[in-house]
């Protein structure tokens, strides 16, 4: 498998095999204990967005019918604040027993890219599995003049520091796709955070913002009112949920494929067999017809089965290793 982000061609297999081993190896996540008995009490999913946005809709789903594998309560919870920060370090500093997980996105990864990082998903946080992979949305303002990725991307560049991007929340992955884009413009632009992607809409939707990458469900009524356009996904396919939207290679843009993720960690520690009932209880609940109809009613992808744990900490090094870079090339800073 291979994939292209900034400009870098990276391969799966070999490199994502070995990079599962490392984190798997360096968490001790080869000497599990047994958990017996688990769980024998409320088991709570920290989600690091807002209370109300897509994300935290989808978790708590997720989280209900799990439920029934489980045999117990499943609680989540809303811990936003810092650009996920908040509820991430939350969950890091969980005892690792299985009952604390913490909703993850490639916010994760971007926070453990930066030069100073606040925490490492890496060594703090243990995989447990990914259930989603899809692509974000470009898009404008109405009142922006252009149409296009390519024109938007001209635009930036004829105007330099006189457009506002939004994004919601300062290291999410909104906020990183729109530095990419620019980079890879030669442009300069302003960007302006906001708290969760139902703001940045409606900011962008006010004309608080000239652009953004976002998720589709907050802006579909904002494209009917004729506040906003979408102009082309964030990768190089059209997303399946959105054929009518032209993926980025078609709207003028090459070489732009980043996708967004969503899976579930654990704090370090966290013995394996406990590890796996989870993964088994998220894998039962994203199959079940309340789940994926909700999925396919906001235009979100949904994975068929869950990962297995190894899998999803080879995306989420790679990951780290993308942004990374990107970081570094770009110069972008974080305060």
């Amino acid at each position: 498998m291979k994939r292209t982000f900034s400009g870098v061609s990276v391969t799966g297999g070999i490199r994502a095999g070995l990079a599962a081993a490392g984190l798997v190896i360096a968490m001790g996540f080869s000497a599990p204990l047994l958990a017996q008995g688990y769980p024998n009490k409320l088991v709570r999913i920290v989600v690091p967005f807002p209370a109300g946005s897509v994300t935290e809709t989808f978790t708590r789903l997720i989280g209900e019918n799990m439920e029934a594998t489980l045999g117990q309560k499943v609680l989540t919870e809303a811990r936003a604040g810092a650009g996920t920060e908040i509820g991430t370090k939350y969950v890091i500093g969980q005892p690792g027993d299985g009952y604390t997980l913490l909703l993850a996105t490639p916010s994760l990864a971007i926070k453990s890219a930066q030069s100073k990082p606040p925490f490492d998903g890496r060594k703090d946080l243990l995989p447990v599995g990914q259930f989603n992979n899809s692509p974000l949305f470009v898009f404008v303002n109405a009142s922006l003049p252009v149409k296009t990725g390519k024109e938007l991307v001209d635009y930036a560049r004829a105007n330099p520091g006189k457009l506002n991007m939004v994004n919601y929340g300062v290291g999410t992955l909104g906020h990183l796709m729109g530095e990419l884009l620019v980079y890879k413009a030669g442009a300069k632009v302003v960007s302006v955070p906001f708290n969760g992607a139902v703001n940045a809409a409606v900011a962008l939707a006010q004309g608080n913002g000239d652009f953004g990458f976002n998720v589709m469900s907050p802006m579909k009524a904002l494209i009917q009112q004729g506040k906003v356009r979408v102009l082309a996904t964030s990768t190089v396919d059209r997303d399946p949920t959105e054929p009518d939207v032209p993926s980025m290679t078609e709207a003028g843009v090459p070489n732009f494929n980043v996708a967004s993720w969503s899976g579930f960690m654990v704090p370090a520690g966290t013995p394996r067999d406990v590890i796996q009932k989870l993964n088994a209880a998220v894998g039962a609940s994203i199959k079940t017809p309340a789940v994926r109809t909700h999925f396919q009613r906001v235009g979100i992808g949904l994975s068929g089965d869950i990962s297995t744990p190894e899998q999803f900490g080879a995306v989420i090094n790679t990951t780290v290793d993308d942004f990374a870079k990107l970081i570094r090339d770009a110069k972008i800073e974080f305060d």
